[in-house]
């Protein structure tokens, strides 16, 4: 990303976050049918959008949000009938690998990113969990390769706008990703049969 484009982001961020609150918005009301849900909903996402603003401008994830993920969460859970031991176990066990990352890479998590892992995965499935871990980084490592140039190994780079875009993208996407991977193992099996690799 050259500096003429970092340049015209940082100058519109406010209408960057507007457009993508506005378009989420519309979005989100054609999804669900229910006032109550769409209403918990866009307060997720206003919550992710407004984690991802901060920690870009202030490299902090504020406690409030994680708290108010976690609640939010939690009530999604049960009004979704999933069992709530499972979504306990999987939220202290995202929190415990992210809590490993950052002892061997020398904090390069910090302890907002961990309480907003434990957060956000109050809200996932089990292939959620992985689908929100492994996007975030995927996702902070392409962004890496598009800023390279511009930004030296002693700067901060903050990891909130992967986690909140990642944690958005698992909650809706889930269902599909396993789609197309299953379409795609299937697919993969049958050229591989059919060609005799194997």
């Amino acid at each position: 990303m050259n500096n003429k484009t970092m340049k015209w982001v940082k100058e519109n961020q406010k209408v960057l976050y507007a457009f993508i609150f506005i378009s989420n918005s519309i979005w989100l009301y054609f999804q669900d049918s229910s006032v109550s849900k769409f209403v918990v909903l866009l307060l997720f996402s206003t919550v992710l959008l407004l984690g991802a603003a901060i920690d870009k401008q202030y490299y902090i994830l504020p406690d409030e949000g994680a708290i108010l993920l976690t609640i939010g969460g939690c009530v999604m859970s049960y009004y979704e009938g999933k069992h709530m031991l499972v979504l306990i176990g999987g939220a202290f066990g995202i929190m415990l690998l992210c809590l490993i990352i950052r002892v061997v890479s020398s904090d390069g998590l910090g302890w907002g990113d961990i309480k907003w892992f434990g957060a956000l995965a109050c809200w996932q499935s089990i292939p959620g969990l992985w689908i929100m871990f492994t996007t975030s980084f995927v996702v902070g490592c392409i962004y890496l390769l598009f800023i390279n140039s511009s930004y030296s190994r002693t700067d901060k780079i903050p990891f909130g706008p992967f986690l909140c875009f990642s944690g958005w993208f698992s909650y809706f996407f889930t269902p599909h990703v396993i789609r197309w991977y299953v379409w795609m193992n299937v697919n993969l099996q049958d050229i591989i049969s059919n060609r005799g690799l194997f």
